[in-house]
């Protein structure tokens, strides 16, 4: 279920009696087995009854996992462990969060099933808030607690997981209203999932006073208010030019005042070799340390931060970041390993073997962005009309002040000049016959993108010409643009270091194999198998059957017994290659029985889909 960067990230959580951070990984992966082996047995969420023994130490080990590692993120925001704390804290706050039922009633709250379902039936499906029928109570921040919820957001956010906090976000539900807790609250979602400009908007609604207005709500509003305040900050700083950021961060400024404000001393209460009293709002104070957590790093993290490469204008390269930022404002780490190994420098080519959903896009338009702003043209190769389609269209949206054509029409393409827009999208074969007519039309072209690679390398089944097509076209493009860099991409390409090497051997300069292994999302995967014992009895009855049968088909009284209980196994690493029985897991995905047929080939058909 884990990468190896990730295991490596969860092996340097801080140490704690009888934590076994080497097993940490695969204990995760066995909790959401269990949670999703219980939900299918429920089919639908896990209820307080139908919960199993098991599932309740399970989730009573991860609240107390969670309490301890969120202890050491908050307490000492300074602590070197604490991005590895955090992604633990929030890994276990998450399991929780998949088992329990939201809603029923709280004692702090008695109307909280009123809200939950007020709330509910203000959630925006467009927004990409959870929605699945049942009314959720509102995400709470009050003078002692904070919600869950909102912890494991931030919690992701420290440990640099930046997927994990946004997928976390869609729990999180603002309350009705505009008082300070519900703007807060709906802040750090925004946070969370990058919508930076609607955390600033040209109209913020002014606060709502509270219900009670009793010194102590009173206080808390307040703190609240300014927590809102720095969050606001914080996004600005997110958005700001690099040079901006030399002066101290107003947002960390503020985190510190509540800070300050929510953990104070009281004097002249009890005499001077007395105890000390103090004033202390635990729920306002815990959040001020996990956001001045945040603003410690998610500065640094974002996508305003880098800097220009060499021969392009520092304005123009942070007008086109910031537009690009409003949509996704933060890079992750796979992302500033390749800036920080000079992805960006003119001349270096790349080869590019995030998995699928690592941030490849993201990349690619960064330097797409570098080339166009160097005054060059872009040509990017994708092996389908499809994808040629879809990757104009998202192009199109990325760089609006610029020419993205989905390749040339038949007129252009005949005609006795053909000019290529600033970036042209074409299949290799398009692009090979196109060549073939004009190659000094592709001379200024400074960048070309291969999108799917690895189509390069046929399959020894493959027939086609395809492969040898698609290499002549990169070839001939290095005669026409000698000082193009070259930008290969594709998640099925296992020998990225090899291709980066050709790379510099066709281009006489350096090629960069950027293939991390970090991913941004996790799976568990798994399979449905039944008792062995089990399939062998009704293979013997079925064949018995068969034996004795005038028909083709099996008897009624026979067909009514091909049943069986499936059982779920996981594995809990993220490949299938050991066979220690610790990194697999087995439980029932159903309490009863699921039915077989059986067709002409007289053997057992799954026939089961509840």
């Amino acid at each position: 279920m884990f990468d190896p960067v990730t295991v490596d990230l969860i092996g340097r959580a801080p140490p704690l009696d009888s934590l076994d951070l080497e097993e940490l990984p695969r204990r995760f992966t066995n909790a959401y087995a269990e949670i999703v082996a219980a939900r299918v047995r429920m089919r639908g969420m896990v209820t307080e009854e139908g919960r199993t023994e098991a599932l309740d130490v399970l989730i009573d080990e991860m609240r107390r996992l969670a309490a301890a590692q969120e202890a050491f993120v908050a307490t000492n925001p300074t602590r070197d462990a604490r991005a590895a704390a955090a992604f633990v804290a929030g890994a276990a706050h998450q399991l929780c969060l998949m088992a329990e039922v939201v809603g029923g009633t709280d004692a702090h709250r008695p109307n909280i099933e009123k809200e939950a379902n007020e709330a509910a039936e203000e959630v925006d499906d467009k927004e990409g808030n959870v929605s699945d029928g049942e009314p959720r109570r509102p995400t709470y921040v009050d003078a002692i607690r904070v919600a869950p919820e909102l912890c494991a957001t931030l919690l992701f956010l420290i440990a640099d997981a930046q997927p994990d906090a946004a997928e976390m976000a869609k729990r999180v539900q603002p309350s009705a209203g505009a008082s300070g807790e519900a703007q807060l609250v709906a802040a750090i979602a925004n946070l969370a999932v990058g919508k930076l400009g609607a955390i600033n908007p040209k109209d913020l609604p002014d606060y709502e006073i509270p219900d009670t207005e009793t010194p102590a709500d009173l206080a808390v509003d307040a703190l609240l208010r300014r927590l809102h305040a720095g969050v606001r900050a914080l996004a600005r700083e997110l958005l700001a030019r690099p040079s901006k950021l030399a002066k101290p961060s107003a947002a960390r400024e503020i985190f510190l005042e509540v800070k300050g404000l929510a953990l104070s001393r009281l004097d002249d209460v009890f005499d001077e070799d007395d105890p000390i009293a103090v004033s202390i709002f635990p729920g306002p104070l815990h959040l001020a340390n996990l956001l001045l957590s945040v603003a410690s790093d998610l500065v640094e993290s974002g996508l305003c931060r880098v800097m220009a490469p060499e021969g392009v204008a520092e304005g123009a390269w942070w007008k086109v970041l910031r537009q690009a930022a409003y949509k996704r404002p933060y890079l992750w780490r796979n992302h500033r390993q390749a800036i920080a190994d000079g992805y960006l420098t003119p001349g270096v080519s790349a080869a590019v073997s995030f998995p699928t959903g690592g941030g490849k896009s993201t990349l690619a338009e960064l330097k797409i962005a570098a080339a166009l702003l160097s005054d060059r043209k872009v040509v990017v190769l994708a092996p389908t009309l499809a994808l040629v389609d879809q990757t104009a269209f998202a192009l199109g949206n990325a760089f609006k002040d610029y020419e993205v054509v989905g390749d040339l029409d038949d007129e252009n393409s005949f005609s006795d000049t053909i000019v290529l827009p600033e970036i042209i999208v074409t299949t290799p074969e398009r692009c090979l016959m196109l060549q073939s007519l004009q190659a000094d039309a592709f001379s200024d072209v400074g960048l070309i993108v291969f999108d799917e690679c690895h189509l390069i390398h046929p399959r020894d089944a493959d027939r086609s010409r395809r492969g040898v097509d698609a290499m002549l076209c990169i070839l001939n493009l290095t005669q026409s643009a000698p000082e193009a860099d070259l930008l290969m991409i594709s998640a099925m390409m296992k020998n990225a270091i090899e291709m980066a090497g050709w790379l510099g051997e066709l281009t006489g300069r350096a090629a960069l194999a950027l293939d991390l292994a970090w991913k941004p999302t996790r799976q568990a995967r798994g399979c449905v198998t039944y008792p062995a014992n089990r399939i062998q009895a009704l293979d013997r009855l079925l064949n018995t059957a068969h034996a004795k049968a005038t028909t083709k088909g099996a008897p009624k009284a026979v067909k009514d017994q091909l049943s069986a209980r499936p059982f779920a196994f996981f594995c809990l690493r993220q490949t299938w290659a050991t066979i220690d029985r610790k990194d697999y897991a087995l439980m029932p995905l159903l309490d009863q029985a699921v039915p077989f047929n059986t067709g002409i080939s007289k053997s057992l058909i799954h026939n089961y889909s509840g």
